[in-house]
């Protein structure tokens, strides 16, 4: 169970050290050692006192299965990697197989993924294939004590952590800023704020002041359960609605699963039906119609006096679509030529809606003017004369509702606009964190030069307003201030799809850069357990991609080495925990010819989802020593370790760029079905490869958002850290550390 001591170490990076223990000089080396072994430094050493000494094996278990360590796992063959059998012909066992397949299905007929796996099943005529077997439970424990005898690694990947003698200011520190946060909170981020939540219920902003829905729906909960009657003066709408109800029965808050109704007793009922009845927003249960026909029957809707509720749903239930609601009124237009008049509507109903789909509105309203014709009625302008400028109408539109529109709406926009359709294809993120390839020509929706500059100058004006407020509210000041900015921020981008990203050391946008760092070796790792009966079976593979995302060389269970990557071997089940290991030598791989990316996957070829497990954690180590007479998983060196999550059979937590000695962030989920690979999975990765870098095309990055913020509260910019007041960095000791990027998202938006 999550204590509040390791939240504490998780979001602010402090251990507690009571004041009331005596001083412990004599602790320091030991603790050091041990805190170093699990990836930790003390910046402080000299608060340990002697309450510390039983607590230190706690906070390096917390480190460790941050690092993705819920054991200690040996590979496959304890020669790896020099050393690896060839005694395994894969061509062979899958010819014989297929085979074997063949004649059960003359035999049975229809075959599934079962078949599949008996038919690789050898182990009746004594061989199981070298690269491909079940776990050995008795081995295991043998391999773990052998492992323990190993040194580790000499390259430490180390995080500072501070003592402190009391929690109570970190955790309110972490809450505040989580409240404070304008974007989506990653899941696990969420569930910690939740849980300390009520230490600060007096202390805390107005329900209003918390700027992200996703969130607010956390303190909403609290009114509802301690004074229902109180929802309504919240105005909550029906979605918000929707977002509480999954609250209260733990499911996505960000809807983006499906969603249990709570039992609520009849003072709740007839508070959510006196919040929808006052919600301005109550055609939007046409968004969700059969949800919400489902949930009105729990609601017990009759027994409540409330007109526009009844009215509205029992259109609801005779109609698929609203033709009364903002969607359906702003489509239509759209569909007759109308532009300005969708934006005017837009304008006065959505503000938000209308920005996101401003790149779509300004596209058409250009081609409008230029004669090109999108429906039958000449556009109106409000007194009902024809609008000869729907340019223009847009224009003046988005100029009224810019200041309205949250910072980070329009951030993305402006990427959108200044991107103006040069690059497709584009991948999408889905609420769930699945991937969606969006195709089109490049040009798609792209508006003349001028128009762009119009459009981006209005946003900007926009942005430097709202920068100018926040300068006021801020607690960090920055008019005079000298703001120094990594560079490379250059290449981190602006989060703002944090929700479904996987738990993990480093949290950045999907598409960020970040450097690999220095080292022989790059260790790859995929750690999982599978529960009790249920036999699963991931697969860990890397290819090679070159410029142009095309295949050039791969390692995986069917093939263990090509010279410079190196597989450890698959183990088929996991009842003990397993785990599966690549080596790339990076020099070797930077001097291939052709070779630009190598792309880790991990694939579920059988047994439960990624979700359903356990135990899943993928991640990279950097070696220095990587000899069969080290210990093979060391969590010292590992940099990153990220949480398996969801239904889908493909993960891709990141790939290397080869040539710019870069990390990219992708923590992408993708397939359906059992049994995949790398050779039945080639050109769908590469699509999404392709897509993920191109995401810096047209999404802002931290260093971008952070200049605009300085120019417009009156900082100055410095390329020297030592004389800077405030550093915006990758590191603990920065003013913020864009790793953890909560504190930022609420200072810059």
């Amino acid at each position: 169970m999550t204590t509040r001591e390791q939240i504490a170490f998780r979001r602010r990076r402090v251990l507690l050290a009571p004041s009331a223990g005596a001083p412990a000089p004599r602790l320091g080396a030991a603790v050091v050692l041990e805190l170093r072994n699990a990836g930790l430094v003390l910046d402080n050493p000299e608060m340990l006192t002697s309450e510390c000494a039983g607590r230190v094996a706690v906070w390096a278990t917390w480190s460790r299965e941050e690092r993705g360590e819920k054991g200690t796992y040996t590979p496959l063959f304890r020669g790896f990697p020099e050393q690896l059998p060839d005694t395994d012909d894969a061509a062979l066992r899958f010819g014989v197989a297929l085979a074997r397949l063949a004649a059960r299905s003359l035999r049975d007929g229809a075959v599934d993924g079962s078949d599949l796996r008996d038919a690789l099943d050898f182990s009746g005529i004594g061989w199981w294939p070298a690269s491909s077997v079940p776990q050995d439970t008795d081995a295991v424990k043998l391999d773990r004590e052998f492992e323990r005898t190993l040194p580790g690694d000499s390259l430490r990947q180390l995080t500072v952590v501070t003592l402190v003698p009391d929690l109570r200011d970190e955790l309110k520190a972490f809450v505040l800023q989580a409240l404070a946060s304008p974007g989506s909170l990653r899941a696990d981020v969420r569930d910690d704020l939740d849980l300390v939540l009520d230490d600060f219920l007096g202390e805390l902003p107005a329900l209003e002041a918390v700027p992200f829905l996703e969130t607010r729906v956390l303190l909403l909960r609290r009114v509802f359960e301690r004074e229902p009657a109180a929802l309504a003066t919240t105005a909550p709408g029906p979605d918000d609605l929707l977002r509480l109800f999954a609250d209260l029965t733990g499911t996505d808050v960000s809807l983006g699963t499906t969603m249990r109704f709570p039992k609520l007793t009849r003072a709740q009922r007839r508070a959510v039906v006196r919040a929808l009845e006052a919600s301005p927003r109550l055609p939007d249960v046409f968004r969700r119609r059969g949800l919400w026909l489902a949930i009105a029957r729990g609601l017990h809707l009759r027994e409540f006096d409330a007109p526009r509720v009844h009215e509205v749903f029992a259109r609801l239930r005779e109609n698929r679509r609203d033709e009364t609601s903002l969607p359906s009124r702003t489509e239509k237009l759209l569909a007759e030529g109308q532009v300005g008049s969708a934006a005017r509507l837009l304008r006065r109903e959505a503000p938000g809606l209308l920005v996101r789909q401003l790149r779509r509105l300004v596209a058409m309203a250009e081609s409008a003017s230029s004669g090109e014709a999108f429906g039958s009625t000449a556009d109106a302008g409000a007194d009902g004369s024809a609008v000869a400028d729907p340019v223009g109408e847009v224009l003046r539109a988005l100029a009224d509702v810019a200041g309205q529109v949250p910072p980070r709406v329009l951030w993305a926009a402006h990427g959108q606009i200044a991107d103006n359709g040069a690059t497709y294809p584009r991948l999408a993120i889905t609420k769930a964190g699945g991937a969606l390839r969006v195709p089109g020509p490049a040009g798609h929706l792209a508006v003349t030069e001028g128009v762009r500059n119009q459009v981006l100058a209005t946003l900007e004006g926009a942005l430097t307003a709202h920068q100018v407020a926040r300068e006021t509210e801020s607690e960090v000041k920055l008019h005079d201030a000298r703001v120094w900015i990594d560079p490379a921020l250059e290449k981190v981008l602006l989060p703002d799809q944090l929700r479904s990203t996987a738990p993990g050391l480093v949290q950045v946008e999907r598409g960020s850069r970040l450097a690999l760092g220095e080292a022989p070796v790059l260790r790859l790792f995929v750690h999982w357990r599978e529960p009790k009966g249920n036999a699963s079976d991931l697969d860990l593979s890397l290819m090679a991609l070159n410029e142009t995302f095309e295949l050039v060389s791969q390692v995986s269970w069917t093939n263990l080495g090509d010279g410079t990557m190196t597989h450890s071997g698959d183990l088929t089940s996991a009842p003990e925990g397993a785990q599966e290991f690549i080596d790339v030598r990076l020099e070797a791989a930077r001097e291939q010819e052709g070779w630009r990316y190598l792309v880790p996957a991990v694939y579920r070829y059988a047994g439960p989802s990624f979700g359903d497990l356990p135990e899943a954690v993928a991640g990279w180590m950097l070696r220095e020593q990587t000899s069969s007479d080290r210990r093979t998983y060391d969590p010292a060196t590992v940099v990153s370790a990220f949480a398996l999550n969801g239904r889908r059979v493909q993960a891709l937590p990141m790939m290397v760029d080869l040539v710019s000695g870069e990390v990219v962030h992708l923590d992408l989920y993708t397939g359906h079905g059992y049994q995949n690979r790398v050779e039945t999975s080639e050109v769908a990765t590469a699509e999404l490869v392709a897509g993920s870098v191109a995401r810096a095309m047209f999404k802002p990055s931290v260093a971008a958002v952070v200049r605009h913020a300085v120019a417009a509260r009156g900082g100055v910019l410095t390329g020297d850290r030592a004389e800077a007041t405030v550093t915006v960095g990758l590191d603990g000791d920065s003013t913020f550390d864009v790793r953890d990027p909560a504190a930022l998202l609420a200072e810059v938006l």
